[in-house]
């Protein structure tokens, strides 16, 4: 352990206590429906303990003496582990394949994100195993890119297939090789072709077709636009220091963003904002693999899938993987401008 970043520190809590306040204010001021009101002091907890106190924490490591190799492993094997009891969990017991999150007792999006992590590792794994020192077979890697998808494919959500071409193309612009790249973009295509047919020709009763059919051809998203819309409103009557917690029944913006200026107006924005300087200022090293360590690219990989995760669902007190992957990317971050100077 070693001490916090006293000026990162301190803005995480001032950012998460303004949150508070903000809460506060709107569960005693804004209307609600009953069974959002119950979840009151849920939430609080939430905005304390889950994230603020859990944040604190992970900023408190010392991050040059962490031991990444074993840390990506760890994370390889428990992933697969969990992914393959959920695949036998799913197949045996469940037998459902729509919408649902297997063994978890989260939220399907989120399962799918569980998915779309092993997916990403494996990968990450595969493309640069000839640089890492990991002795894991290219067929469990292969097998484990399986599990993975089958998360995200009985899911059904489309952020995780999101966040999967998104990294997918940040890991083959570190590569450096135009082949995969052309490989990549075919395969997308490819995608496109075969989720076509399948909705189209075949007619395939499944959830995930169905979804992304509907979000990549007829630019379907669930019904998100009046949220979008009512959370710049909420903004434009109280720009600096926004509005109200959530809409009535409990929902949000389901983009940061705009959330975090319904919520707090343009102090929290700017809080959000101080609070990433660290990373935006040391971003190019995540963006080579050159005097990087080339074990906490899939760190920050975790925390791009979970970042484009913000843009489309979840709210900014539940979404803790977001936060978590944020404070262990920062405090590298602020690991690497202390070395630089």
């Amino acid at each position: 352990m070693r001490k916090i970043d006293l000026k990162l520190g301190l803005i995480f809590s001032v950012f998460w206590f303004f949150y508070f306040l903000k809460a506060v204010y709107s569960f005693h001021t804004d209307y609600y429906l009953p069974q959002f009101l119950s979840q009151e002091f849920e939430i609080y907890i939430r905005i304390l303990i889950i994230n603020l106190l859990a944040c604190l924490a992970l900023l408190s490591i010392d991050y040059l003496k962490v031991d990444y190799k074993l840390l990506i492993k760890s994370i390889f094997w428990i992933l697969f582990i969990m992914l393959f009891i959920n695949l036998l969990y799913t197949i045996f017991y469940l037998n459902q394949y729509n919408k649902v999150s297997g063994i978890f007792s989260v939220y399907y999006i989120s399962s799918g994100h569980f998915g779309a992590s092993l997916v990403i590792l494996s990968l990450y794994l595969l493309l640069f195993r000839t640089n890492l020192e990991i002795l894991i077979s290219k067929q469990v890697l292969v097998l484990a890119v399986l599990l993975g998808l089958f998360a995200v494919y009985i899911s059904a959500a489309r952020s995780p297939i999101l966040a999967l071409i998104i990294v997918s193309l940040y890991f083959l612009v570190l590569k450096k090789q135009i082949k995969f790249l052309g490989y990549f973009f075919l395969f997308l295509l490819l995608s496109v072709v075969l989720l076509y047919v399948a909705r189209e020709i075949v007619h395939l009763d499944s959830a995930f077709v169905e979804r992304n059919y509907l979000w990549i051809f007829e630019g379907n998203t669930s019904g998100r636009e009046p949220y979008l819309i009512r959370s710049v409103n909420i903004f434009q009557e109280n720009f600096i220091i926004g509005g109200r917690l959530q809409y009535e029944d409990g929902l949000y913006p389901h983009n940061i963003f705009l959330e975090l200026l319904m919520v707090g107006g343009l102090v929290l924005l700017f809080l959000f904002g101080l609070l990433f300087y660290p990373l935006l200022r040391n971003l190019g090293y995540f963006l080579k693999t050159s005097n990087t360590n080339l074990y906490i690219i899939p760190l920050f990989a975790f925390w791009l899938q979970y970042f484009i995760l913000t843009l489309t669902s979840n709210n900014i007190h539940s979404n803790p993987e977001f936060w978590y992957f944020s404070s262990v990317i920062l405090g590298i971050s602020i690991k690497t401008q202390n070395e630089k100077t």
